[in-house]
């Protein structure tokens, strides 16, 4: 196990399976909650563009017993009395190993006292169909880095049409959001933005405008997030700027697998 600290807000673990693969965690200490941060397949089945992940071929899923090993072990590190966040995250597509996450949420319910462990996972529009078969408790996050289907199918090829990724996320009937990282040239449009507070509102979801973190030399950070939350939040739409912690030690989103 291999720790490292921005200022001791998020520490990046590494553990190792037993056939020798490694596995990355990020833990996010923030004062209302403490976030697990954890993959669920050792390599990836996306072939997103903006990832580091991306370009890995996916060697195995992640099993029940592995994650629920994981998140016991990194519980060492946390209070008792302190609320956890166990976030499906990492490396992988959590829907591409869905039993075995599902199996992984129902282990962990014993583990941390009742209304101090939630759980989350997001999605980037594939298997969309699992979902309806997992706790309504859990929060998705749905990754959506363009409402336009051009520019989706351009930098997310695995997805689903963008009018299935809706559906899925009208009829999720637990807590939900939409997740969209700012690219410069790619999506922090005006005609994006509009669309995308059209599509929010017409699902009844927020959204987070996710600071991009990048990972290699073809795309880069917006550099107008104020605008692209205003021009969203004109439409009426549930709007935030968001950015996870850990980029300078590349533990942010997109990033696990620079190291």
């Amino acid at each position: 196990r291999l720790g490292y600290t921005d200022s001791g807000i998020t520490r990046l673990l590494s553990y190792e399976t037993h056939d020798e693969f490694k596995t990355r965690v990020a833990l996010v200490h923030r004062p209302e909650k403490t976030i697990i941060c954890i993959s669920t397949q050792i390599g990836c089945t996306g072939t997103c563009k903006f990832c580091s992940a991306g370009p890995m071929a996916v060697v195995r899923g992640l099993s029940r017993f592995e994650m629920l090993h994981i998140v016991c072990d990194t519980l060492f590190y946390i209070p008792a009395s302190h609320p956890v966040l166990v976030s499906f995250m990492g490396t992988g597509e959590p829907l591409a190993n869905a039993e075995e996450v599902r199996q992984a949420i129902q282990l962990m319910r014993g583990i941390r006292t009742p209304g101090l462990l939630s759980f989350a996972l997001s999605t980037s529009g594939v298997f969309l169909p699992e979902l309806e078969r997992f706790p309504h408790d859990v929060k998705v996050q749905f990754s959506l880095i363009s409402p336009i289907p051009s520019v989706l199918k351009e930098l997310v090829p695995q997805a689903d049409r963008i009018g299935n990724i809706l559906v899925a996320l009208c009829h999720y009937p637990g807590p939900k959001e939409i997740n969209t990282p700012l690219i410069e040239g790619v999506n922090n449009d005006h005609s994006t933005m509009r669309t995308l507070g059209a599509v929010a509102q017409c699902c009844g979801v927020s959204v987070k405008l996710n600071r991009f973190h990048p990972v290699n030399t073809q795309y880069a950070a917006a550099g107008n997030e104020e605008q692209c939350l205003a021009w969203l939040q004109r439409t009426g739409a549930e709007a935030e700027l968001y950015a996870t912690d850990g980029e300078d030690i590349m533990a942010a989103c997109g990033q696990f697998e620079l190291r």
